[in-house]
C-alpha cells in the first residue's frame, strides 16, 4: 500500500489550516461591506504610502521614473488638537537626449495641534541635464537640512494673509469624521465591486495578521453625478450653476454621464483589501499603465467612432507607461506626538525670503550692518549675487527680510 511522506501530510494540514483560518467567520455581500467600509471611522491609524512611475518617451530618447514613500501614524481622537509623526522620502531619475538626472531626498514631519516641525534629512541632485545649475541649487537646499524648524499653522496663515491680503482655507478635520457625512458618501453607491476574490489573510502595517475581503473595484457611472453633487452641496467645491453646466454640456454632446465615467474607469485599475470583522480598509492599490490607457481609448473610440487615430494608440504602447499607488493602513491607539526639543523657528525664514522676493521693488535705501547702500544702488548682478547669498545661509535671509519689512513699513506710513 503507498503512503504519503509524513512531509507531504503535514503540508496538505498547513494548507487545509489556512484555507479555514481565511474563511471563519460570517461572509457578507460585496455591496454591505463596501458601505460598511466607506462609513468606518479609524481616528487613530499607521499608514504606509508608495507611488511608482515609470515612463519611456521615444520622441525625445529618454526614460523617466520616480518613487515616493510616506510613513505616518496620526491620531485624530481630539480634532482640536490633532497628532501625526510622518516621514517622506523621493528618489527620482531621468535621461533625456543622453543628458542625466538624479535626485533624492527624505523629511520628517510633526504634528501637534496648530503646530508643525519640519526636518529635511536629505536632499540630493546631480546630472549632466542640470547644465551646472546643481552647483547654486544643491548649497541652497542643504543649507536647510538637519536643522529642524518650526511652523504655528494660525500664524503662518495670518502672515499669508497679511502678505497676500487673501484669506487662506483651512482643513476641516471634523467633516472627515462625520458619520453623516461619510454615509451620504455611501448612500450614493458610486463604488462597485467588478470582481470578488473572497476572504483573503494579509499582513498589516502593524505586523499583525487579518482576514480581508479583496475586491477589484470600479465606479458606478449611473450614481456617479449625485456623488459629485452631493460632495458639492458638503464641501463647496465650485458654484452650483457649474456644475449644471457642465453635465447640461456632456448632454449636449449626446452623452450620458454614466458613458463618460464608465469610460475613465477603462484608464485604471482598483484593489480593495477590506477587514472582514471591522470593515477598516487595510489597503488599497491603484494601477494605471499604457495598457489601461489603450483600453480607455478603445472606449473613447466605441463611445465615439473616429476620435482616436492608429498612431495615437501606438504612440501610447510605446510609451510604456506605468504607475502604481499603494496605501496601506490599520487602526492604532491614540498617542501624542513626539515633539523636537531644539528646532528654529520658520515663519521667520520664510517671510525673509518673500521679503527677499520684494527687494528689486523697494526703492528705500537700508543698510546691513554697513555693507549695503540701499538695493535702488545695486545692479542686476549684486542683488543676484545677494539673493543666492541668502538663498544659501537662513541666518542672512531672515535680516534681510527683517530690514525689507521695516523698511518697507516706513515707506507706508
Amino acid at each position: 500500500m503507498f503512503k504519503k511522506p509524513l512531509s507531504a501530510v503535514g503540508l496538505t494540514l498547513v494548507a487545509v489550516l489556512s484555507l479555514a483560518a481565511c474563511n471563519t467567520g460570517t461572509i457578507e455581500e460585496p455591496e454591505v461591506v463596501l458601505e460598511k467600509a466607506l462609513t468606518t471611522i479609524s481616528n487613530s491609524a499607521e499608514t504606509e504610502a508608495s507611488l511608482s512611475f515609470s515612463l519611456n518617451d521615444p520622441t525625445m530618447n529618454g526614460s523617466y521614473e520616480a518613487e515616493f514613500l510616506l510613513s505616518d501614524k496620526s491620531s485624530m481622537e481630539d480634532l482640536e488638537n490633532p497628532q501625526s509623526e510622518s516621514t517622506m522620502s523621493f528618489t527620482a531619475s531621468g535621461e533625456v537626449e543622453g543628458q542625466d538626472l538624479e535626485a533624492s531626498g527624505s523629511l520628517d514631519l510633526v504634528l501637534a495641534g496648530d503646530d508643525i516641525y519640519v526636518t529635511m534629512d536629505s536632499f540630493d541632485l546631480s546630472g549632466s541635464a542640470l547644465g551646472g545649475m546643481d552647483a547654486f541649487i544643491l548649497p541652497a537646499i542643504k543649507a536647510y537640512t538637519d536643522q529642524t524648524y518650526h511652523l504655528n499653522l494660525e500664524e503662518f496663515s495670518q502672515l499669508i494673509e497679511d502678505f497676500t491680503g487673501e484669506e487662506v482655507a483651512t482643513t476641516d478635520y471634523d467633516l472627515y469624521q462625520d458619520e453623516e457625512f461619510l454615509q451620504a458618501i455611501a448612500d450614493t453607491k458610486f463604488l462597485v465591486v467588478e470582481d470578488n476574490h473572497g476572504v483573503v489573510q494579509i499582513e498589516t502595517v502593524t505586523g499583525d495578521n487579518v482576514n480581508a475581503y479583496h475586491y477589484t473595484i470600479g465606479l458606478d457611472g449611473a450614481n456617479f453625478e449625485s456623488l459629485m453633487r452631493m460632495l458639492n452641496e458638503k464641501m463647496e467645491i465650485m458654484p452650483e450653476a457649474e456644475i449644471d453646466f457642465m453635465f447640461r454640456m456632456i448632454e449636449e454632446e449626446g452623452y450620458e454621464m454614466s458613458d463618460v465615467v464608465d469610460v475613465l474607469s477603462e484608464g485604471f485599475e482598483l484593489q480593495m483589501w477590506i477587514g472582514q470583522d471591522d470593515y477598516h480598509v487595510y489597503k488599497s492599490e491603484l494601477i494605471t499603465s499604457s495598457e489601461h490607457i489603450v483600453s480607455l481609448m478603445e472606449a473613447v473610440d466605441k463611445l465615439d467612432p473616429g476620435t482616436v487615430l492608429d498612431r495615437e494608440y501606438e504612440m501610447i504602447e510605446d510609451l510604456a507607461l506605468d504607475v502604481t499607488a499603494v496605501l496601506e493602513s490599520a487602526p492604532i491607539d491614540a498617542f501624542e506626538a513626539e515633539v523636537p526639543d531644539d528646532f528654529e523657528e520658520l515663519d521667520e525664514v520664510i517671510e525673509g525670503l518673500m521679503m527677499l522676493g520684494m527687494a528689486p521693488m523697494i526703492e528705500s535705501p537700508t543698510d546691513l550692518d554697513g555693507d549695503l547702500d540701499g538695493f535702488e544702488a545695486m545692479s542686476d548682478e549684486e542683488l543676484e549675487a545677494l539673493m543666492e547669498a541668502a538663498l544659501s545661509d537662513p541666518a542672512l535671509t531672515e535680516e534681510l527680510g527683517e530690514e525689507l519689512l521695516e523698511e518697507a513699513t516706513d515707506e507706508e506710513l
